[in-house]
């Protein structure tokens, strides 16, 4: 039986432990007969007015020196009574000799201050550092800490650079890394409980979780209060914080990540498992029951995708496969007050990324650095399918720029074509070739064609007519053709259908494990979904003919499947009858072009009276030119004297 909510269990030991123990009078944690120390009488006589932030950062802070990577550290002192000012000495060390714990933490609301007594003097901190500093240094009152609020002049920019490029080997190197979420609740006392009740969280061998067992009868017995109240400890601010992501992977790939609600701690690693089994068993609920909301249930599901997400990077992390992009790209959905940390908060994680933090730089200039750095990371401009001016207008960022700003929400065209990008090779092979000069992309690249005309795809008029508009789509699109006697007998039924179902990215869309191909027939794919019978039912609605419902039932799921990867996407035909998928962005006047180093064309935009430079718009399907025959079909023969020397076909091209 527990007879106390706040004994979380973690590997069968009580999560108080032996830090729990209130610490000696002396605080060392040994026995001691001579009296105590008297800070107390001392410090009110000496300060009765707490110093600005501007005159303690002077009086306190001295230079640190760079070059051996020096850090200040705190030593919180034992108080002698639950009323006394939390007292706490500074000193510097450098980094490589230091020893000490880190605090991991929100900062919160700035105008709720606490006064503490640093090196003598009184001086007021936020609210949410001072509880984490006093719980924990009532854990270990000889321990060294490390907190950024104190321990870094935030007021200088400078130093704050420097510092913030050592993050990731501060909390790399800190044992433990306190995860502080805040004060104990009811809800954390659910979760306690609920620890205390799961006997897999003693076993980790246990990592799959079986609802036929004791443990899944548990979680998905839980009532609807509980649900809320871990709903509630998931959806913290704590969790959704950019720096709170690289704090907790560098903590918990070491096994030091020590989450902290009040005194009370567990590991992170077994509330991650503990929110990876609720996440299931919600998922089991929703399922079961899909005529209930089950509103609370969601509520889990959805903030525990976070820790998902957490668990992905550090298991990255850990291999040495961390890719910039996917986890700058998680930054998105995370909140930060400065937007330059959605870069600088992952530094310490992507160190082959050369970006060196610095606060004096506007958040322009960091966006459009970093792009750069991920693109000769990745030694591939296949990123640049993610960029558009209809993404960055307004942020003063150039359109082949990265906006990692929480609000931009990517096309289902850009997150496929991104994701798929290595099934495709529209460039046929040849390296990127690019340089950067402010907000000017230097790159390589030939035109395919120029937009003069297309039909939209209106993804909201589907949900009532999930076969008209499609039918309206194809009608357009061979009437083009037919007008073009070019393109007599190009097989246009057979692109029509490799086109909208983007031809490649079939494979992994569906799970097939089977590469798709521009050689594959039709045929080999009808066991997935039924092709034929889709296409053949549109050409009837396109001749006039009313499906019955079992036919439109039948292909729904695919029609579905279409509509919400690429919602109100743009179709064309091209001058050689090319079937064209484009993105939402491009209109009438814009070309098609294809990239050295990208696998994927883009769509680039004119400047309006401006010679020579271009606008990207977004990416595009280009079916007959995915596997670089575009490409190789305009190189020029060249005078080498060798009838087999060619050029490449690119020509330089200036993206604004």
């Amino acid at each position: 039986m527990v007879r106390k909510p706040h004994k979380l269990m973690d590997g069968g030991q009580a999560a108080g432990g032996a830090e729990d123990q209130t610490p000696d009078r002396n605080g060392t944690g040994n026995s001691d007969p001579s009296p105590p120390r008297k800070r107390r009488c001392v410090v009110e006589d000496r300060h009765q007015d707490v110093l600005s932030p501007e005159e303690w950062r002077r009086m306190l802070y001295e230079p640190l020196n760079a070059q051996k990577k020096d850090i200040r550290l705190l030593k919180v002192h034992p108080k002698q009574s639950p009323r006394d000012d939390l007292e706490a000495s500074m000193h510097t060390i450098p980094l490589e000799h230091a020893s000490f714990a880190a605090i991991s933490y929100v900062w919160g609301d700035s105008k709720r201050q606490k006064k503490i007594i640093l090196n003598d003097h009184a001086i007021s901190v936020g609210h949410s550092a001072y509880a984490a500093l006093r719980h924990t240094g009532y854990k270990d009152t000889n321990q060294h800490i490390w907190i950024d609020a104190l321990c870094i002049n935030q007021s200088d920019k400078e130093e704050r650079s420097q510092q913030v490029s050592l993050m990731g080997e501060v909390y790399g190197k800190a044992e433990p890394v306190w995860l502080w979420t805040g004060g104990y609740t009811k809800d954390t006392e659910t979760l306690a409980n609920l620890m205390n009740r799961l006997a897999f969280m003693r076993d980790p061998s246990k990592s799959d979780f079986d609802f036929d067992s004791r443990d899944g009868r548990i979680l998905v017995g839980l009532s609807s209060t509980e649900w809320l109240s871990l709903a509630a400890v998931l959806r913290s601010p704590f969790w959704h914080r950019v720096w709170i992501l690289q704090e907790i992977i560098m903590g918990a790939a070491r096994g030091q990540a020590i989450v902290l609600f009040g005194r009370f701690w567990m590991q992170y690693d077994t509330l991650a498992k503990l929110v990876r089994a609720l996440v299931k068993a919600a998922v089991f609920l929703v399922q079961s029951d899909p005529g209930e909301l089950h509103s609370e249930v969601l509520d889990v599901m959805v903030n525990g995708i976070v820790f998902h997400r957490h668990m992905g990077i550090l298991d990255a992390f850990e291999s040495g496969t961390c890719d910039s992009i996917d986890a700058l790209d998680f930054n998105t959905i995370l909140d930060a007050t400065d937007p330059r940390d959605r870069v600088y908060g992952l530094m310490g994680l992507i160190r082959s990324l050369r970006i060196r933090p610095d606060y004096n730089k506007s958040i322009s200039q960091v966006y459009r650095e970093t792009t750069v750095a991920t693109l000769e990371q990745a030694v591939s401009l296949n990123g640049l399918t993610r960029c558009g001016a209809n993404n960055n207008a307004g942020s003063g960022l150039p359109s082949w720029a990265f906006n990692w700003d929480n609000k931009i929400k990517h096309h289902g065209l850009s997150k496929i074509l991104e994701a798929q990008s290595k099934l495709y090779n529209a460039c046929a092979g040849h390296a990127a070739d690019f340089s950067a000069c402010g907000s000017r992309l230097s790159v390589r690249g030939c035109k395919l064609m120029d937009v003069d005309g297309f039909v939209q795809y209106h993804s909201e008029y589907l949900v009532d007519h999930p076969l008209t508009n499609l039918a309206f789509v194809r009608q357009w699109m061979l009437r083009r053709v037919q007008e073009n006697p070019r393109v007599r007998d190009h097989g246009f039924s057979e692109a029509f259908k490799r086109a909208i179902l983007l031809d490649e990215a079939i494979s992994a869309r569906y799970n097939t494990g089977v590469r798709i191909g521009p050689t594959t027939r039709l045929d080999d794919i009808k066991p997935l979904l039924d092709v034929e019978h889709f296409f053949d039912l549109i050409d009837r609605m396109a001749a006039g003919q009313t499906p019955d419902a079992d036919d439109e039932r039948d292909t729904l799921s695919c029609i579905n499947n279409f509509a919400s990867h690429l919602p109100d996407a743009k179709l064309t035909i091209g001058p050689g009858g090319e079937c064209c998928i484009l993105h939402p962005g491009v209109e009438k006047g814009d070309g098609i072009f294809v990239l050295a180093g990208c696998s994927v064309p883009l769509a680039l935009r004119p400047v309006r009276d401006v010679t020579g430079q271009l606008q990207l718009v977004g990416p595009a399907y280009v079916h007959g030119a995915m596997d670089g025959e575009a490409v190789i079909g305009s190189a020029k023969r060249v005078s080498t004297g060798d009838p087999d020397a060619y050029d490449d076909a690119f020509e330089e091209i200036v993206l604004v």
